[in-house]
């Protein structure tokens, strides 16, 4: 559980700000009230990504979790949201998140510094996501403990 435990944040997260209620309304369609609501299905997806999920099936992290997390939709019912999901209600999804999003940064008395090399970059927000880990193996014996290398390369 310890390492899924930034996962119970994001859920959180997104049902305090509002975004898991709205989602659900804005993708909700008359007279079929589904057992997993499908707001929650989404934010469900969310948080299964952020956790690493790479699969659609990765979701079964997420149900292992109940206790914890509460009830999430199983694979089929996440590819049944997915489907469900028309080129209007894709619109409705974009105009809630960048309302949610409007809401979040006015919580904020001033945009958070970034600072570089000591300097005040001023009300620009840096995010540098482009690190990858890679696996090198070195050698033919893979049975040295010293085969693998794992190496951060950063892009340029």
């Amino acid at each position: 559980m310890v390492t899924h435990a930034g996962s119970i944040a994001v859920g959180l997260l997104t049902d305090r700000t509002g975004l898991t209620k709205d989602l659900g309304r804005a993708i909700a369609r008359r007279s079929f009230v589904p057992v997993h609501q499908r707001g929650q299905v989404l934010v469900d997806m969310a948080v299964m990504l952020a956790d690493g999920g790479e699969a659609i099936g990765d979701i079964h992290v997420l149900r292992h979790q109940g206790q914890v997390l509460g009830p999430v939709a199983s694979a089929p019912t996440v590819w049944r949201a997915l489907d469900e999901l028309t080129p209007a209600a894709l619109k409705r999804i974009e105009v809630v998140r960048a309302r949610v999003r409007r809401h979040v940064w006015e919580q904020l008395p001033k945009l958070p510094t970034s600072q570089v090399g000591g300097s005040d970059l001023g009300g620009v927000v840096v995010l540098d996501v482009d690190a990858t880990l890679v696996t090198l193996t070195i050698g033919h014996d893979l049975s040295q403990p010293s085969a693998l290398v794992d190496i951060k390369r950063h892009k340029p």
